[in-house]
């Protein structure tokens, strides 16, 4: 590649320290939550190397950042832990190449490979997203597609930079059981939360969680069939299946609709910080979503977060793009941040959990995180309520509601017999072989896209 210098592979000796340490041979463990008195440690130069590059739109500062974090010798093994962690190989592959910045041989063969994964897949579930938005119209079923492919376009305006495993659907409740049965018709098999559901399950299921997965065995396929948008009904209320949406163009494929942005941005906000924003891919996402709004506009969607009863969640997203991109806020939102200890608290455990070697922060650092955000939304009683009751058990041994106490009794003992045995809190994805005697329909087969060659750099 012209004007591109390789990058030398030989690590420093800290970078022989972090290597052999993630050669050991016990696997790596969730971060703990740190107390409020400890300042966070300084993140490495790979971690800096990776979310520079996650940096969006391209730009010569941009580009001129990763070269300068470039030349200080990167521990590339380490680097590519990062982007195998956070899954963004397509951001940082072009951002790379952007720079005119060459890795070595080995970490370049790798990000070629995943990237070519990503856009293999982001193909599928593209072609599968258009299909299902036909099936699920020509049923009268109201269906919007969110995260995944639809995403990738609305953000990044390609199928080969943002990594998409499943696609995500939002129909009225009403019609999610028609909607799980055609989808069973076409060769999908429940998987979450169990395999097979029966009524009370089913109602219980609509009662207490917000979404039930289907996996597709013979190509692989994953479809999250969503009735809301968070588990908790108080939050993005009245943003459901119903909502104003955009069409959206999924080239060489067909139109599938998507939330409106300011949906969309309010959606992702809940979504990335109910999960400490354990993955960079998703933080980088919304950034890219908002990228060249200016201060108006991100008070328009700021507003628009808080009259779905999610400003908080904007907010601690806003100033996670500020602290990693240096996104210009406006003044009221950084003066927020800095009168309201839970929402600083809250941007210091996302800081922490998008450092961990491991996608979330551990139960503590979890389990403080919601108790956060339900105090600052107002509904910790419930939140506790929830909490301690789970959502396993009540689907697996339906109760009439005003017994649901009973699951506090039966949710500790089997929680220690689940760590003790090993059992899984939820199975697997079906696999083929696994599916054959399971499988019942006709299996109509998503057509398989053609266009499989590497993105060009």
């Amino acid at each position: 590649m012209p004007g591109t210098r390789r990058v030398q592979a030989t690590p420093s000796a800290t970078g022989r320290k972090v290597i052999a340490s993630r050669r050991g041979s016990r696997p790596a463990r969730p971060c703990a939550s740190r107390p409020l008195d400890r300042p966070p440690p300084p993140p490495s130069l790979e971690f800096r190397l990776v979310v520079a590059c996650c940096g969006w739109p391209a730009s010569e500062a941009r580009d001129a950042e990763i070269r300068a974090l470039a030349a200080q010798a990167p521990v590339w093994p380490a680097v590519l832990a990062l982007v195998a962690r956070h899954r963004v190989a397509g951001l940082v592959r072009a951002a790379l190449a952007a720079a005119g910045v060459a890795p070595p041989r080995e970490a370049e063969r790798r990000l070629a490979m995943e990237t070519l994964d990503i856009r293999r897949q982001n193909l599928r579930n593209a072609a599968e997203t258009v299909r299902l938005q036909a099936r699920f119209d020509a049923a009268g079923i109201p269906a919007v597609f969110f995260k995944g492919t639809t995403l990738g376009q609305q953000a990044y305006a390609s199928q080969d930079l943002k990594h998409s495993k499943d696609i995500d659907v939002i129909v009225p409740p009403e019609h999610l059981r028609r909607a799980a049965a055609l989808l069973e018709e076409d060769g999908y098999l429940l998987w979450q939360p169990r395999e097979r559901l029966d009524d009370a399950q089913w109602r219980q299921t609509l009662l207490l969680g917000k979404e039930v997965a289907l996996c597709a065995p013979d190509s692989d396929l994953q479809v999250e069939l969503h009735w809301r948008l968070a588990r908790h009904p108080r939050l993005l209320a009245g943003l459901d299946a119903n909502a104003a949406t955009v069409e959206v163009d999924l080239p060489g494929f067909g139109r599938a609709r998507a939330f409106a942005p300011e949906d969309l941005f309010a959606c992702l906000c809940v979504h990335g910080t109910s999960h400490a924003w354990a993955r960079l891919k998703w933080l980088a996402d919304l950034q890219a979503l908002v990228a060249g709004h200016d201060a108006e506009a991100l008070r328009a969607l700021h507003r628009h977060a808080g009259g779905l009863g999610v400003g908080a969640f904007a907010t601690v997203a806003l100033e996670l793009c500020r602290r990693l991109w240096g996104l210009d806020l406006p003044d009221e939102l950084t003066a927020e941040i800095a009168a309201r200890p839970r929402l600083r608290r809250l941007v210091e455990l996302s800081l922490q959990g998008l450092q961990c070697e491991e996608p979330h922060l551990g139960w503590v650092g979890r389990l403080e995180l919601k108790l956060l955000v339900a105090r600052e939304h107002g509904y910790l009683g419930s939140q506790l309520w929830r909490a301690s009751i789970g959502h396993v058990e009540p689907i697996a041994w339906p109760l009439p509601r005003p017994l649901h106490g009973l699951y506090i009794l039966t949710r500790l003992p089997l929680f220690l017999w689940r760590r003790a045995t090993r059992t899984p809190f939820a199975p697997p994805p079906p696999t083929r072989r696994s599916a054959q005697s399971g499988r019942h329909g006709s299996a109509a087969q998503p057509a398989e896209p053609s266009r499989t060659t590497p993105p060009a750099m």
